[in-house]
């Protein structure tokens, strides 16, 4: 039997490898509205705004894998906390991904607000 060190160590590996992260595009849609920001208002360049604690630094690298733009950044708050963040500004990203996956699929009226802002 594994001690609770084994247990954790083996839990560790498993968070830190990408491709054991089974994002679908209806889970996506779920934490873009739990933890995503559409940002962008007419005339002014959209895009999609998501960010976590550096913990979960490996699950915003398995998001990035999963839409195809790699392009999570590790910064500072203001109040001292490190954050990772994906702001998607790829046009082509955005009209061949991320709409047709959201255009539908939002259920929360705040999100789907943002979203046709």
């Amino acid at each position: 039997m594994k001690t609770l060190t084994q247990r954790l160590q083996a839990l560790a590996q498993k968070r830190l490898n990408i491709s054991n992260y089974n994002i679908t595009p209806q889970w996506l849609i779920g934490f873009i509205e739990a933890e995503g920001s559409f940002i962008g208002k007419k005339g002014q360049q959209p895009y999609l705004h998501i960010s976590q604690h550096t913990a979960d630094w490996y699950l915003m690298k398995a998001i990035a894998k999963f839409i195809g733009y790699d392009n999570v950044k590790v910064q500072t708050r203001k109040d001292g906390r490190s954050e990772a963040i994906l702001i998607i500004n790829d046009k082509d990203i955005l009209r061949n991904k991320i709409i047709p996956m959201c255009q539908s699929n939002l259920r929360s009226i705040k999100k789907f607000t943002q979203f046709n802002e």
